[in-house]
C-alpha cells in the first residue's frame, strides 16, 4: 500500500532484498533532454519520487510536470514505475502507462523530459564465491 507520495508501506522487508539486489545489479535512469541531459541518476534505493516538489527525490523543473509525478519503486526483482494520478501521466516506450515494470533499455517521457533505464550485471570479482538460492 502506498500514500501519494509513494511511500510503501511494509519497505523495511524489502530492504535486505534490495541490499542483495544492489550486490548483483547496477541501476540507473539517463537524463536524455531537459538541462540535466546526460546525467544518471542511480537508482539504490526502494523508492524514487519524480515531479516539481522540491521534495521529490528526482525534482523536474518542468511545467509538464505534477508535484508529484511518479515513483519508482524496488519490486524485489527490479524497479516499477508507477503514476501518481499525474496531469499529463507516464509513458513507457511510447505507451501510457500506469504501473510498469522497467526493463533494460525502456524510455520513460514524464511530461516533456525523457529518460532511458539502464540495467547491468555486476560481475563477482575474481575467487568470489556466488551462493546460489
Amino acid at each position: 500500500m502506498a500514500d501519494r507520495t509513494g511511500r510503501v508501506t511494509g519497505a523495511e522487508t524489502r530492504g535486505h532484498r534490495l541490499s542483495e539486489y544492489l550486490e548483483r545489479y547496477r541501476s540507473r535512469l539517463v537524463a536524455m533532454n531537459g538541462p540535466t541531459a546526460g546525467a544518471p541518476i542511480a537508482l539504490d534505493r526502494e523508492r524514487i519520487t519524480i515531479g516539481r516538489s522540491p521534495g521529490a527525490d528526482l525534482p523536474v523543473e518542468d511545467d509538464s510536470v505534477s508535484r508529484w509525478h511518479a515513483v519508482i519503486e524496488f519490486t524485489g526483482r527490479g524497479f516499477r514505475i508507477r503514476d501518481l494520478g499525474s496531469r499529463s501521466g507516464v509513458e513507457v516506450n511510447g505507451m501510457p502507462a500506469q504501473s510498469c515494470e522497467l526493463r533494460a533499455g525502456d524510455t520513460i517521457r514524464i511530461g516533456e523530459r525523457e529518460f532511458r533505464f539502464f540495467q547491468e550485471e555486476i560481475e563477482p570479482a575474481p575467487g568470489t564465491c556466488v551462493l546460489q538460492d
